[in-house]
């Protein structure tokens, strides 16, 4: 892993989304094709505080067939 050094002079910025604390306050939006587990893992290893997992198409889901991403 790398080492993260962030300086913040008040501290981290802090997002708050119900009993969630996000810290840093940095999300990677959901990006069809590019936000596999590896892309993930490094945005967390350098200092990204909420990721999430691809899109998936709702309809391969209701279908029972194989995941379509989109």
């Amino acid at each position: 892993m790398f080492p993260i050094s962030l300086n913040y002079p008040a501290g981290p910025p802090v997002i708050k989304i119900g009993r969630v604390t996000v810290v840093p306050a940095v999300a990677l939006a959901p990006m069809a094709g590019f936000t596999g587990h590896p892309f993930r893992t490094l945005a967390k290893e350098y200092g990204c505080g909420l990721v999430f997992s691809e899109m998936i198409h709702a309809r391969a889901l209701l279908q029972g067939g194989k995941y379509s991403f989109f």
